[in-house]
């Protein structure tokens, strides 16, 4: 698999480019991080910070200004989710050409 076909496709038609042992090789990653990698009792549900000093712990924060940076990032990550999936259905729906189909001449 060459990755540039992958790179000059768009939307839904991008995921027919990569071959099933692609999938399979990206759940079986996906399962050996979730059996390797599992939450620790210590830490609270969705909290996958490393613990290296490098990166700012929600622990220096009190709990209001904690309690805000996670609703920032909820809602940021809401935001992406409806965006890729408004751009999924307008490209399964319509048929539409992306932007970098239209400068690639796709």
């Amino acid at each position: 698999l060459e990755f540039r076909r992958v790179l000059f496709r768009s939307g839904l038609a991008a995921l027919k480019v990569v071959p099933a042992v692609g999938w399979l090789q990206i759940l079986l990653f996906q399962a050996a991080l979730e059996i390797n990698a599992p939450q620790k009792d210590d830490k609270a549900p969705g909290d996958v910070q490393p613990d290296a000093s490098t990166f700012p712990k929600l622990e220096k924060y009190d709990e209001a200004g904690a309690l805000a940076i996670q609703n920032k990032e909820l809602s940021n990550g809401r935001l992406a989710m409806m965006a890729i999936a408004g751009t999924w259905a307008s490209d399964y729906l319509t048929g539409s050409k992306d932007v970098i189909d239209v400068l690639t001449g796709n």
